[in-house]
């Protein structure tokens, strides 16, 4: 299904509603380091009356009950530069498509879903802009999962670790990516966008901190996502928070203090959430899913799946003959964890707020899952089906998991292929 499809459905589907959409979806791209995107109308989450307001009190994570939820609805986090098809306006959001991740649900299993509200001031209008004949638009080749490039540019560059520029006193998040005119002796000189005087200009990134785009072997790539992982989560001034659909980096908790509050809706009945002493919206940080998302994207690797159910879909999982390699996936439904070393089997995920966690971290697997403390151990009971004893940061046991699958994260080429075929 390729880009025009998806839009031109949507825009279909949403002829019923009030939005102000366009007869042709424009070009734009996130202005903003970290903008948070949902699925519908914010107003019809009763956060707040006051739009701007209520992404505002979007909470880092919805509270220990279900019902919770609702007062939560971010679903993912788009970064600075990155595109999106804009396809209208509703009151003080945009309406927006982004096609560097998808999720499909139990309502739509075979449907890729990519429309999002955000607020308008988060988005630039790239037609808008040309019209009115301003400075150059300098934006890097868009990640698509619908238009899978077959051959990477060789002039983008993207952060692995969060940069605070002191020229346009922005700092971007891990992931953001820019558009390289040149490398010195210890940076990159790269275009950004500069939020305060509304134009592209040029400034530089560290070399340490940047993953050059490169051809490079597939085991290569995999082998530097598995080493982002790593550095992530044992970073030596924090952790990152586990953030309810977040899916960026561009702070460091430094204390581990986190408590369940409650409030209401605006209807007046209560809701409980979960906040963490420091931080301020828009949160910053990763939920089990797009933790893995946002790594693999930055080391090269085509994955392009936003939630737990669309990996499991678009992932071949082990096959019996097969090994575990580093950095294959373990899935349930719900989470996602990364393999990280066979020797010390150790994985690296994020875990809810209500077991003991609520941060990315790396640890043996027996203190995630206490029935399996090796590798072996984990293939065994894959293939014979044994259920895994899921245990809290405590390690008290939380369930049993009686279906689990190990998914293949070389097998992301295979889903890119297939796209890129139009199959």
């Amino acid at each position: 299904m390729n880009i025009k499809t998806i839009v031109l459905l949507y825009l279909t589907l949403s002829t019923v509603c009030s939005a102000e959409l366009f007869e042709h979806p424009h070009r734009a791209f996130i202005c903003v380091p970290v903008a948070d995107l949902i699925g519908q109308p914010i107003n019809t989450f009763k956060i707040d009356n006051d739009t701007t307001t209520a992404y505002q009190k979007m909470p880092i994570s919805w509270g220990p009950n279900t019902s919770d939820k609702f007062y939560c609805p971010r679903i993912y986090q788009g970064l600075m530069h990155e595109a999106v098809a804009l396809l209208g306006y509703e009151d003080d959001e945009a309406i927006v498509a982004i096609f560097n991740m998808f999720y499909l649900n139990d309502e739509h299993p075979q449907e890729p879903q990519v429309v999002y509200y955000t607020l308008k001031s988060n988005i630039i209008d790239v037609d808008e802009e040309l019209a009115k004949h301003r400075s150059p638009i300098v934006l890097p080749q868009p990640i698509s999962f619908a238009q899978v490039a077959h051959k990477k540019p060789t002039n983008i560059v993207t952060l692995t670790l969060p940069y605070h520029d002191p020229i346009t006193e922005q700092t971007y998040s891990a992931g953001t990516r820019f558009v390289a005119t040149g490398s010195l002796a210890q940076s990159y000189e790269v275009w950004t966008y500069d939020m305060l005087e509304k134009t592209f200009r040029h400034t530089t990134l560290p070399l340490n901190i940047c993953m050059p785009s490169t051809d490079t072997t597939k085991q290569t790539q995999i082998n530097n996502f598995v080493g982002l992982l790593h550095l992530w989560t044992n970073l030596p001034d924090g952790f990152i928070p586990l953030v309810w659909g977040g899916c960026s980096f561009n702070n460091v908790c430094a204390t581990d203090t986190y408590t369940a509050q409650t409030t209401t809706y605006t209807d007046g009945s209560p809701v409980t959430y979960w906040n963490r002493e420091g931080t301020q919206s828009p949160f910053s940080g990763f939920d089990t899913s797009a933790l893995i998302a946002r790594a693999a994207q930055i080391c090269g690797i085509p994955y392009y799946f936003r939630n737990t159910y669309t990996a499991e879909k678009c992932l071949r999982t082990l096959g019996p003959n097969e090994p575990i390699c580093a950095g294959d996936l373990i899935w349930f439904p719900g989470y996602l964890t990364a393999i990280t070393s066979l020797e010390n089997a150790t994985v690296v995920g994020a875990i809810a707020y209500s077991a003991g966690y609520g941060k990315v971290f790396e640890a043996p697997i027996n203190t995630v899952v206490s029935n399996i403390h090796t590798i072996d151990e984990l293939r065994d009971a894959y293939i014979n089906q044994t259920p895994l004893e899921l245990v809290d940061a405590q390690g008290n046991k939380l369930r049993t998991i009686d279906t689990f699958k190990i998914l293949k994260l070389e097998s992301a080429w295979d889903f890119a292929e297939h796209a890129m075929l139009g199959v």
